[in-house]
């Protein structure tokens, strides 16, 4: 059973209380929102950078953990271990990376036809409703 299970279980209005473990989902919640909106502008971190944003993450899950219980904790506490102790294989990883740099790619190339077609309609907007005052503009 994973710890958010456990905790929505335990205590659905989690997130509306003023507690530590309150706290902590939405510390958890702003560092999702900071890797997802932010990280993918630089997606590289410094091992100073990380090792700060690891030892945050892995407080705020402790804590998250003990909230939800003793065996919890215990396994929680198990399965970062393992996380720590496993070796980085190199294959996975250089696959990672290039299916990681293949999607980012694609999605560079999503926006930018999107910002093109949304300036194209923008200016065609522009000269239909203003008698083609910009129509040297557009064209």
């Amino acid at each position: 059973m994973s710890i958010v299970f456990t905790l929505a279980l335990c205590s659905a209005g989690l997130l509306s209380q003023q507690s530590d473990e309150g706290k902590a989902v939405k510390d958890l919640r702003s560092l999702r929102n900071e890797f997802v909106h932010e990280l993918h502008l630089n997606p590289t971190l410094t091992q100073e950078t990380f090792d700060e944003k690891w030892q945050n993450i892995m407080k705020l899950l402790t804590t998250l953990a003990k909230f939800a219980g003793q065996s919890v904790l215990q396994l929680f506490e198990s399965e970062a271990q393992k996380i720590l102790t496993q070796a980085v294989d190199a294959k996975k990883e250089r696959e990672f990376a290039d299916e990681f740099n293949m999607i980012y790619g694609q999605l560079e190339e999503v926006y930018i036809h999107a910002y093109v077609h949304a300036c194209v309609h923008a200016c065609v907007h522009a000269c239909v409703h203003a008698d083609c005052t910009y129509a040297r503009v557009c064209m």
